[in-house]
């Protein structure tokens, strides 16, 4: 089990991102979390393998049909031993 972090900008906020990155983290099995900041940027935490990371990275990075992502930029961290991913408000 590996944990990545990660701070995505760009138009983000607003457009379904969040519930995007929900669903893809779910379809993939992994856990962890997605919020919005102040600054207009999107926090995650996501756990799974190495290979349902890279997928999973590679998906936030293309974004749905509304959003813009700008950049991505993610290191690996400390796993929250965390059982779901869940969208906090």
């Amino acid at each position: 089990m590996k944990a990545i972090k990660g701070n995505i900008t760009g138009k983000v906020q607003g457009v379904g991102f969040r519930m995007y990155i929900y669903r893809q983290a779910d379809r993939l099995g992994l856990s962890g979390w997605v919020s919005n900041n102040p600054n207009g940027t999107v926090d995650f935490h996501a756990e799974g393998s190495d290979v349902e990371l890279s997928y999973f990275t590679d998906l936030v990075r293309r974004g749905n049909d509304f959003c813009d992502v700008e950049s991505l930029e993610y290191t690996e961290c400390e796993t929250e031993n965390l059982t779901t991913f869940k969208v906090i408000d």
